[in-house]
């Protein structure tokens, strides 16, 4: 799978949808692309230029809670959790829910920032303000039952597995 990245000074920031992407792109279109006209509703991680890895910039991302995520995504599409877990057993689940360790490169590390306890460390290290407005907040999450927490978390094993490795300063 093709993996783009977007340029932020001297980094490459991987993009991974509901972990704060909406702000982050925000504070980069502001500061490294102002002169980028929003057109109603386009997404700003469709106007916004990204580019594969070049291998010679750093590689950036945040990692989320890949429950709380896959909640997110499932309140942000209006889908009810039974639907979330058919849409995850599909070949090309939706990049709202999909694991988060597939939209990093398999080459290179990747230094990772934790969602949402480094948020602002994130978007410091990037060299953007902070703090990191908060866009785009899913409200209403569904609830699982513990059957559905059993495989989510099942599915999205290698998932936490990045999420512990994270150390929080």
């Amino acid at each position: 799978m093709l993996k783009r990245y977007f340029v932020v000074g001297n980094k490459l920031l991987c993009f991974i949808p509901r972990t704060a992407s909406t702000s982050l792109l925000t504070l980069i279109q502001e500061k490294f692309y102002p002169n980028l006209k929003r057109i109603k509703n386009v997404t700003l991680h469709f106007k916004i230029p990204s580019i594969i890895d070049d291998g010679k910039r750093e590689l950036v991302s945040v990692i989320r809670n890949p429950i709380d995520r896959f909640l997110s995504g499932c309140a942000r599409k209006k889908w009810t959790i039974e639907y979330g877990i058919a849409e995850l057993k599909k070949i090309k689940p939706d990049f709202h829910i999909r694991a988060q360790y597939t939209f990093l490169s398999e080459k290179r590390e990747t230094k990772l920032f934790k969602f949402p306890e480094q948020i602002d460390e994130l978007a410091s290290y990037l060299g953007l303000p902070i703090p990191v407005p908060k866009l785009n907040v899913s409200t209403e999450k569904p609830v699982p039952t513990t059957e559905q927490l059993e495989w989510l978390t099942t599915y999205y094993q290698k998932d936490f597995d990045l999420l512990n490795k994270i150390k929080l300063i």
